[in-house]
């Protein structure tokens, strides 16, 4: 043991002589410029001192680099890059940080050991007292600032080695498996479902992705899936499926659609605006100042034995519109119009947009005669867009909605089935929304994929309280989209606050400039609506709130 100390003793010692530093915490801006200005000396040799090395960085925009601290990172910065500069000058080696080192080492040593010996994670359990410390690696030869020093990083970074690959071990291993799977089911998915429409379309057999989709059990067999994880098999199963399905009816569809020439008409649109109008009943209305260019607009009738009415009534024709926009730029406050003739009943009769091979119903306006759509002119522009109308007996107004501030969007959200309402009829708008209820609408308009996947469900002391849509909760944990609390709870039924609402659309949309009072100051202006988020935004949020929130996210998909 001694004979080792006194290597470990010697190496430090040496290392210390030819770097010239007893020992420095340099900040990451300071460490990143170093090693830059490392490379610089490497590029321009002697050519350059410090100084002009650093000048010339500069005038390069510092290749792109931005500072971790706001406040002090350029000023470390720069002193890093003319010490790594001068230090590869004089021939000096780059200084270890030993502590660090060795600090992250040990604890990533006992954070992977934990999980898998089955311990909860808990890194002080786990922190050598500072006296193990010291004489492990014999700091009593060194001065009492160095050992503080010395002491301080080890103990920060055994906590940050412990925590991730603690974190790592537990969570990665899945979330691999289910990304793998998924991506690999997609893949083989699409591959064979384009196969087998190319067959149908030959063959002038009617479109049908479920003729010859293989069954799970086959999916398994045919690509030898029992050798691997239940995670991995479960997401390529979901993948393959999903894809066949909308790879067949891509592919079909697009072969048909090749015959269907004369079955379009198209004309070009000035920017003072004009009407296209197909002979089947369709008419397209671009108002003045929508484009800044002249558009290209093409109306194609469909084939409607090609697509799944999802059990509702046809009640037009269905038709391909697409407009070509080769300037891009757009007045995207305005609206296009979308028309169609109809002369029966009101009750529940709509235009549908088809996304993904679903329909999507629009909010529609019923006349005399016609129903009109308003959609946003980008929902439409240089991509081929789907609509017909229909009549959705299915479809039921909650009684409770019928003059709240909400209807129209909670009566939308409804007809796309992302609000189901309550077995009464009634939809409570202005009760509070709770954690789980909230997840559950917004795994319906991002149509998750849910794995069956759920140990980190489990985790939850509360777990029981929400095992009926664990699934929903287990992925939206997985996805970093909301966390649990510090005492292992979830607490599903916990009313949601407009600031956690907040938090996890900017996670969802991956957008974290999204506030909620941008949301919250279109309500007043559209609905003349206030909302308690301008007193505190810890305050709970709406159902009805919640509704108006994701339709007016969401209108952009359709």
């Amino acid at each position: 043991m001694k004979r080792k100390k006194l290597f470990i003793l010697s190496i430090t010692i040496l290392l210390l002589t030819f770097s010239g530093v007893v020992y420095a915490a340099y900040s990451p801006d300071y460490d990143a410029g170093y090693t830059v200005g490392r490379e610089y000396y490497a590029k321009y040799g002697t050519a350059l001192n410090a100084e002009n090395a650093l000048t010339i960085h500069a005038l390069n925009g510092y290749d792109g680099y931005i500072p971790k601290d706001a406040t002090n990172g350029w000023r470390d910065y720069s002193e890093g890059f003319k010490a790594g500069y001068n230090d590869a000058l004089n021939g000096v080696s780059p200084s270890v940080n030993y502590a660090d080192s060795l600090g992250n080492a040990e604890g990533s040593r006992f954070g992977a050991r934990d999980y898998y010996i089955g311990v909860s994670s808990n890194w002080l359990y786990r922190l050598p007292s500072d006296s193990e410390i010291v004489n492990k690696y014999n700091l009593t030869l060194m001065n009492a600032e160095y050992r503080i020093k010395f002491l301080d990083s080890f103990k920060a970074a055994f906590e940050k080695g412990y925590v991730d690959a603690y974190e790592k071990a537990l969570i990665e291993p899945v979330r691999n498996s289910m990304s793998q799977g998924l991506a690999n089911g997609n893949s083989v998915g699409s591959a064979m479902g384009k196969t087998f429409a190319e067959k149908d379309y030959i063959m002038k057999n009617n479109i049908n992705f479920k003729r010859d989709i293989p069954t799970e059990e086959e999916i398994i067999k045919m690509f030898n899936l029992t050798k691997d994880t239940k995670e991995y098999r479960d997401a390529f199963i979901q993948g393959f499926l999903a894809s066949y399905e909308v790879s067949y009816n891509q592919t079909y569809r697009s072969l048909a659609a090749s015959e269907a020439q004369n079955r379009t008409v198209s004309k070009i649109i000035g920017i003072s605006g004009d009407t296209i109008s197909h002979n089947n009943g369709v008419t397209v209305t671009i108002p003045s100042g929508v484009f800044y260019k002249d558009v290209y607009v093409s109306i194609e009738n469909q084939y409607t034995e090609y697509f799944n009415n999802q059990g509702m009534i046809l009640v037009s024709d269905i038709f391909k519109i697409k407009l070509d926009n080769p300037s891009i730029s757009l007045d995207n406050d305005q609206t296009i119009d979308i028309e169609f003739p109809y002369y029966g009943k009101s009750t529940n009769v709509g235009i549908y947009k088809l996304v993904n091979e679903k329909w999507y119903y629009l909010p529609t306006i019923i006349s005399e005669g016609k129903i009109k759509a308003s959609v946003m002119p980008s929902t439409i522009t240089n991509k081929e867009s789907i609509y017909a109308a229909f009549i959705d007996n299915g479809q039921r107004t909650l009684i409770d909605t019928r003059n709240h501030w909400a209807k129209d969007e909670i009566n939308t959200m409804v007809r796309r089935n992302v609000i189901l309402g309550y077995p009464d009829g009634t939809f409570r708008p202005e009760d509070k929304i709770t954690r789980a209820e909230f997840l559950i609408l917004l795994s319906r308009i991002e149509n998750w994929t849910l794995p069956n996947y759920v140990a980190n469900a489990t985790y939850f002391k509360d777990y029981k309280t929400f095992e009926n849509y664990d699934r929903i909760i287990s992925y939206s944990l997985s996805m970093g989209y909301i966390k649990g609390y510090p005492d292992r709870t979830f607490r599903p039924n916990n009313n949601i606050s407009y600031k956690e609402v907040e938090l996890i659309i900017q996670r969802v949309t991956k957008n974290p400039s999204f506030g909620w009072t941008d949301v919250a100051t279109n309500l007043m202006y559209d609905k003349t609506v206030r909302s308690k988020s301008f007193d505190d935004m810890n305050n709970k949020i709406t159902r009805a709130e919640a509704a108006y929130m994701l339709y007016y996210l969401n209108e952009w998909r359709y």
